[in-house]
């Protein structure tokens, strides 16, 4: 139950930014834990790897999540395993091996959707989004958004809105539609001002330089 609580207070402290703390939470959760076949361990190792992925070390996110995915499978835990997909493909698109990111993204989406998980499906379509849009095809990556906010919405998931509208309007804005790009890029700055999201700092800066350009 302390390792279970220390890996839930990890996911707070990376809610409001403490990434350092969080990192900490997790790591003492996993020691707390003496078989890594345990659920806690598997979790705070998932979690662990994330924190690689903010900071750069997707290597590092990929040794950990491989662990994860095929401990999961092990114990047939078919969620932590659409999770564990789903990161595989971000650290992969933060290696540019965009193919391969996305077919980790589109195996997570369609585990989501057959689980009825409808905020990881969501999550896993903005990634797919997110992707196209790196490996240089905006429109595909708009037609992702677009599946993933009515979703988002329907179960009142605020931060993946959040992160919908902002990725959208980074993709409006590489197709030249500068003022729909704003226009997403505020209501994003709106919900994550609201969530007191530590991301938001990013928006403010980009929408300032946009709103400059289009005056």
């Amino acid at each position: 139950m302390k390792a279970r609580l220390l890996n839930d207070l990890g996911i707070c402290y990376v809610a409001v930014g403490e990434f350092g703390t969080a990192k900490e939470c997790y790591q003492r959760s996993l020691d707390l834990c003496y078989d890594t076949n345990d659920g806690g361990a598997i979790a705070a190792m998932g979690n662990l790897a994330n924190l690689c992925l903010r900071h750069g070390k997707p290597h590092d996110a990929i040794d950990l999540l491989d662990k994860v995915l095929t401990l999961s499978k092990e114990k047939v835990n078919e969620r932590r395993v659409a999770d564990a997909l789903n990161s595989l493909g971000a650290a992969y698109k933060d290696l540019g091996d965009y193919p391969r990111s996305i077919e980790y993204h589109e195996q997570s989406r369609s585990l989501h959707n057959r689980l009825g998980d409808h905020r990881g499906e969501a999550a896993a379509l903005v990634n797919l989004g997110v992707s196209h849009r790196k490996s240089g095809d905006p429109r595909r990556a708009i037609e992702y958004y677009q599946q993933a906010l009515p979703i988002v919405r329907t179960v009142h998931d605020e931060r993946g809105e959040g992160d919908a509208l902002w990725n959208m309007s980074l993709a409006l804005y590489e197709l030249g539609s500068i003022e729909d790009a704003i226009d997403c890029a505020r209501s994003a700055l709106t919900i994550r001002e609201r969530l007191e999201d530590p991301r938001r700092a990013k928006v403010q800066e980009r929408l300032k330089v946009w709103e400059a350009k289009s005056a």
